[in-house]
């Protein structure tokens, strides 16, 4: 199998997070600020020291507001269900994933908050002005994608928070599918709330998250069972306990660790490598007249495209039979669509990593060509 769904999640991990995955389940399965006994304490001393890794990584000034969630759509969740102004306005894109949209609609439908939603430009990117054209006397936050997980347009965050800045916002970043790809600096990018999925670039496992939280702090959502004030019934506000009820997962604590020491150490080296096969890529997908492709060659790993007169689904299944994995249809993120006029076929979405080459680059230009000339009446 040719694995070209990594925007969805990596299926390849490094070795040292798969070690420290299997520590996690064998000599570390104990639970962390639970207990007074040392084995229970020397848990709890790692996921200290996760979320100091974390904080040295994206740049953050205090790992207490490092929250360990789910996944990045419950960050995402809480970072937008948190400090809510009744009324309010919120700026956002029409890049963004179901994460965002359906939790805006949401706080409109239960809180009367408004929110407009910024098209890209000519060039098909967010652009920091139309951002700024978009702020109202009511807009209290910012949320934008920093990827596209559909075309993988790429929005300027470091721009984007001197608006924030200017103009006292609350700053929230999509960072699903750029943390691990690109460089984040949350503390010279202004960003208040960074919601970041960790089996994506990262390449750590599935099922954990983080939002990472500067000068601010959240809410939560999921109430119960803390390390803290066992005593009371009422949610305790201290922080990151009183966010994190319930039994945490060792295992992928200690494997996202490795993840962001891995990518911490490889991040350039695998960006370059990812920048020069969507390049790659792209020209392939140019030189296919029954192409038509949404994506240009800055987009970092995720391209989309179709095949005139067809459905995205009917793609990736005969692309499928030829042994690759990609994915077809809405990707969860109908703005995009809708604004592409590709609802009702979706696009077929290249995902590259570095795990990827260029000999299946070629391959897979040259199995397009083969499945289109299927299409061509004898």
């Amino acid at each position: 199998m040719i694995y070209l769904d990594n925007c969805s999640t990596t299926h390849k991990k490094p070795k040292c997070v798969i070690k420290a995955f299997r520590k996690g389940i064998t000599k570390y399965n104990y639970n962390s600020g639970r207990a007074s006994y040392s084995k229970s304490i020397d848990a709890s001393l790692k996921v200290y020291q996760f979320r100091l890794n974390a904080c040295k990584f994206f740049n953050a000034p205090d790992e207490r507001m490092v929250i360990v969630t789910k996944s990045c759509t419950e960050a995402i969740n809480i970072a937008l269900r948190s400090n809510i102004v009744k009324g309010g306005h919120i700026v956002s894109t029409m890049f963004e994933h179901n994460s965002v949209l359906r939790t805006l609609d949401y706080l409109h439908n239960n809180y009367g908050i408004t929110y407009t939603l910024v098209p890209p430009d000519s060039n098909g990117l967010i652009s920091p002005a139309s951002i700024a054209k978009a702020i109202k006397d009511n807009t209290y936050m910012l949320v934008i994608n920093h990827i596209s997980n559909v075309v993988g347009a790429v929005a300027d965050i470091a721009e984007i928070g001197k608006i924030a800045k200017k103009h006292n916002l609350i700053y929230v970043v999509d960072s699903a599918q750029s943390a691990g790809h690109i460089r984040i600096d949350m503390a010279n990018s202004y960003i208040n709330y960074l919601a970041v999925a960790g089996h994506k670039g990262l390449e750590g496992p599935q099922g954990i998250g983080l939002l990472i939280c500067n000068n601010i702090k959240p809410k939560p959502i999921i109430y119960g069972g803390t390390g803290t004030n066992s005593e009371s019934i009422v949610q305790p506000n201290d922080y990151p306990e009183g966010m994190e009820s319930g039994t945490m997962s060792m295992a992928n604590i200690l494997a996202l660790d490795q993840a962001i020491k891995h990518t911490d150490k490889y991040l350039e080296k695998n960006c370059n490598k990812v920048k020069k096969l969507t390049k790659k890529t792209i020209k392939n997908l140019q030189n296919i007249p029954e192409v038509e492709l949404y994506s240009n060659d800055s987009a970092l790993g995720v391209i989309a495209f179709n095949i005139k007169g067809h459905d995205s689904n009917e793609i990736v299944q005969m692309l499928d039979e030829y042994g690759f994995a990609l994915r077809g249809g809405l990707h969860c993120a109908p703005k995009v669509h809708e604004y592409y006029g590709t609802t009702s076929r979706g696009m077929c979405r290249i995902g590259l990593s570095h795990n990827n080459n260029t000999r299946q680059i070629k391959k897979l230009s040259s199995t397009l060509q083969k499945i289109i000339t299927k299409f061509v009446p004898e």
